[in-house]
């Protein structure tokens, strides 16, 4: 089945990812602090549904702002690892039109983990459960050149036009080089 090969290929791309030659950066061994400890400051209440059906008004919502829209789960190692630097980028930034917005791929009946995991990772950005009747629609809903691999984050121009694809972890640095040229436009 095309999805279930999709999905595949994705987990290895990510698997490659982590074990590419210093791709295993992790936040200790590059000699940052850790992590302050969380906050309860996760959005209150449901965390919005998206599918390959309206997953391109979601995006439109945000036109004339900069989009950082990153595709993770929560049993993702890489997305875990980034994702505060996500969080940090959006502090950084919102005040100057970027918006962050995570989509989680995990299964919808593991919302109370995601729940978690934003709450635990104080993400305070939008957030979209995928609820996708057809992956592979999704997948090419959102992009027709995006393998569905996870960790990725598409970057929109404030004209709502795809301008970057991320595909694999990224450290703080990394989303801000992508960024920085979009905000001043």
């Amino acid at each position: 089945m095309l999805t279930r090969s999709r999905i595949v290929a994705g987990a290895l791309l990510g698997l490659l990812t982590v074990l590419s030659p210093g791709a295993a950066r992790t936040k200790a061994a590059q000699g940052r602090p850790a992590a302050k400890p969380a906050k309860a400051v996760a959005p209150a209440g449901a965390i919005p549904r998206v599918s390959e059906k309206n997953v391109a008004k979601v995006l439109a919502k945000y036109k004339n702002k900069v989009v950082v829209a990153n595709f993770w789960a929560t049993w993702c190692g890489p997305c875990r690892e980034e994702f505060p630097d996500l969080v940090k980028l959006y502090h950084k930034y919102r005040d100057q039109g970027l918006v962050v917005l995570g989509f989680s791929m995990d299964d919808t009946d593991s919302i109370d983990q995601v729940r978690k995991f934003i709450r635990d990772t104080q993400a305070d950005f939008p957030h979209y459960l995928v609820d996708a009747q057809d992956l592979e629609n999704f997948i090419n809903a959102v992009d027709q050149d995006w393998p569905g691999a996870i960790p990725t984050t598409f970057i929109y121009d404030r004209k709502g036009k795809l301008a970057k694809r991320l595909i694999g972890s990224q450290e703080l640095g990394d989303f801000e080089r992508e960024v920085k040229p979009f905000l001043g436009r």
